[in-house]
């Protein structure tokens, strides 16, 4: 055996290299590496596996110098950008599964549209079932976004309008708390039974806030008089609180249960509003691409007709008034 030749095939312990602090990467994608560093300052604290493919440490360097490779050969013909979109992508929805238990602490483990606790986390906590009535059901809930995530690919649908509408309605700072992990923050996310999650992204169910009554919404839309198999709280309103103890659990966890973003929630009751009285609704991704395309007016009155049809869609007779 060839003891010069094989030495020579070793690497150092400590190749590894600590991942960079700023690298170049687009405005919108920090936030994504901010919670890769915290993972890997996590990691560079536990313990970790004698091989390689055990060693947490070593994976997050591998995602986050692959992230940065990706992102900085996005022009090259032979690769384009769809791997990194793709590795983005996936980074992206681990994040969405820390969310998902967050946001169920935070609204008490229910669908706050009803009430009604999510029957996977009673099966999970036997405790909460000592605090439910004889007769009250359980529900399968979702994580429903205010915006969605899917904006973050640029798919051309309603989420992919969300960044120039939000910034037409000069909310600027709002659509960069969005890019990147922003997305799945608690302040864009509602724990909702699955049939109202899905009322609620076709833009047939939103809240809107009650006058006086901090973080206290009415649940409106043609599906709030809907007959769901899982009713609606009485009164048709919710109220987002964050419950003591939940508050000290995620303390614990250096965490903190932000409610949902009353902005948000308002820009959002606007658009579904507007969607359902100009029946854009079911076909909501084709009325509202041209925001995404045109996200600032021209001066030279080009953008006449475009505003023209949009405006009628909206108030019949409107066309006539503006020629």
């Amino acid at each position: 055996m060839n003891t010069q030749a094989s030495s020579s095939r070793k690497l150092p312990k400590n190749h590894s290299r600590k991942l960079p602090k700023n690298p170049t990467l687009e405005e919108h994608e920090n936030s994504l590496w901010i919670k890769i560093l915290e993972a890997e300052k996590h990691a560079e604290n536990q313990p970790q596996g004698t091989a390689s493919y055990q060693n947490t440490l070593i994976g997050i360097r591998v995602l986050g110098y692959l992230l940065l490779d990706l992102y900085a050969h996005v022009t090259d013909v032979s690769l384009g950008s769809l791997p990194y979109i793709r590795v983005r992508t996936e980074a992206l929805s681990c994040l969405s599964k820390e969310t998902d238990e967050d946001a169920l602490l935070r609204d008490g483990y229910k669908c706050t549209l009803s009430g009604l606790y999510d029957k996977s986390s009673v099966e999970k906590f036997p405790e909460l079932d000592d605090t439910q009535r004889d007769d009250e059901i359980t529900v399968f809930t979702q994580v429903a976004h205010i915006f969605s995530e899917s904006a973050q690919d640029g798919d051309q649908d309603y989420a992919g309008t969300v960044f120039a509408m939000l910034k037409m309605f000069g909310l600027e700072n709002r659509a960069r708390e969005l890019y990147g992990a922003g997305v799945n923050g608690l302040h864009n996310v509602i724990t909702m039974y699955m049939d109202f999650h899905m009322s609620f992204d076709q833009l047939r169910l939103w809240l809107e806030p009650v006058p006086g009554m901090a973080n206290t919404y009415q649940i409106c839309g043609p599906d709030s008089t809907k007959g769901f198999f899982t009713p609606f709280k009485p009164d048709r309103r919710v109220t987002f609180t964050v419950e003591p103890s939940a508050a000290e659990a995620a303390a614990r966890q250096g965490k903190t249960l932000s409610l949902p973003d009353p902005c948000l929630l308002s820009l959002r009751a606007a658009c579904s509003r507007v969607a359902h009285l100009s029946g854009a609704a079911e076909h909501h991704d084709k009325i509202l691409r041209d925001l995404e395309e045109i996200p600032v007016l021209a001066d030279d009155g080009s953008m006449a007709d475009f505003l023209s049809h949009r405006i009628s869609m909206v108030i019949p007779g409107s066309v006539e008034v503006l020629s």
